[in-house]
């Protein structure tokens, strides 16, 4: 079983896809493959992708004084500039007025940002066919049922757990979910991650970061915000995306093949990035991720450029890293 054609549910950020793409993709996100400790350590034996790609560079200069958060959002728009979310300087904005959506051109330039006191944690960014920009607010995770931080006491917490709809100058356009209510329900969500639109206008967006402790779905909404229904289940994958080519890249922060206990042991699969095609599932590279020197990192926004460089957001040891090929 190679990795791209394990079931999945993770964040999804796609720069070009279908609605019955996405439904087929989807559709597997019900049955998790079953792999036994055996045949999972024979395939990470043979796991002998290629890495065509040079050794990761930092992208994107913040203003002097502010320093890279964890991030987990970034893609890119028609013009090849490289938008990202970033968590003003921690794992989360609660509390600050930093504005965490930034916009980058090529050279890695700032050129504009928006989203000051808007957003808790911000984890991935999607253009729709009009140009406008979703963002998820994955926010912060609370024990199920428990009610919503007191407005008078806790205004900084009344936000998370949202997908919103910015104009390009950043104006909210729609929010799918309450502000701060962490729920699994038809107008509330548990740490989504991910949103994209379908070919008519649809919206799915991805609920749940970590499956064992929270959501696991795919939620439907018409394109004005109504419920239509969910689906889904579990797996590892954090981010897709898929060129104009119809490669796909992978991004997989999850996967722990040496720890049986480990929460995100995942037997044959490699933590790091999966090279491959959209239209057979083939994978045909496979990046691995630097080991930083408090031996952990989490790959999580992907997206590549015309010319094939890959930027990857990361949530430990932040910022954006740019790949080139060899």
């Amino acid at each position: 079983m190679r990795p791209l054609e394990k079931a999945f549910l993770g964040g999804i950020v796609i720069s070009r896809l279908s609605w019955i793409r996405l439904l087929l993709v989807a559709a597997g996100i019900a049955g998790a493959a079953i792999c036994g400790d055996r045949a999972c350590a024979q395939s990470f034996q043979e796991y002998s992708y290629p890495n065509p790609y040079r050794a990761a560079e930092a992208f994107g200069h913040l203003p002097k004084g502010r320093m890279w958060g964890s991030t987990s959002a970034a893609t890119l728009d028609s013009q090849g500039h490289v938008w990202v979310g970033e968590r003003c300087g921690k794992n989360s904005c609660a509390g600050s007025d930093l504005d965490s959506i930034l916009e980058f051109d090529s050279s890695g330039k700032l050129l504009k940002s928006f989203g000051g006191g808007l957003l808790a944690v911000p984890h991935s960014i999607y253009f729709d066919k009009a140009g406008n920009i979703w963002v998820t607010d994955s926010g912060e995770l609370r024990s199920p049922g428990a009610p919503a931080p007191d407005p008078a006491t806790a205004a900084a917490e009344i936000k998370g757990h949202v997908a919103i709809k910015f104009s390009p100058e950043g104006k909210i356009l729609m929010t799918l979910g309450k502000p701060g209510v962490s729920a699994e329900g038809p107008d509330t969500f548990r740490e989504p991650n991910a949103v994209v639109e379908g070919a008519n206008g649809d919206l799915f967006v991805s609920d749940g970061h970590v499956p064992h402790k929270g959501s696991a779905r795919i939620v439907k909404f018409t394109k004005d915000g109504k419920f239509i229904k969910q689906w889904g289940g579990l797996g590892s994958p954090s981010g897709i995306f898929i060129d104009a080519n119809d490669v796909m890249y992978v991004s997989d922060s999850q996967a722990e093949w040496t720890d049986p206990k480990a929460d995100r042991y995942n037997p044959g699969f490699a933590h790091g990035v999966h090279v491959g095609s959209a239209r057979d599932g083939r994978v045909t590279a496979f990046i691995p991720m630097p080991v930083p020197p408090n031996g952990d990192n989490a790959p999580e926004g992907i997206a590549a450029d015309v010319m094939g460089n890959i930027y990857i957001a990361e949530t430990i040891v932040k910022g954006v890293w740019k790949y080139t090929k060899k």
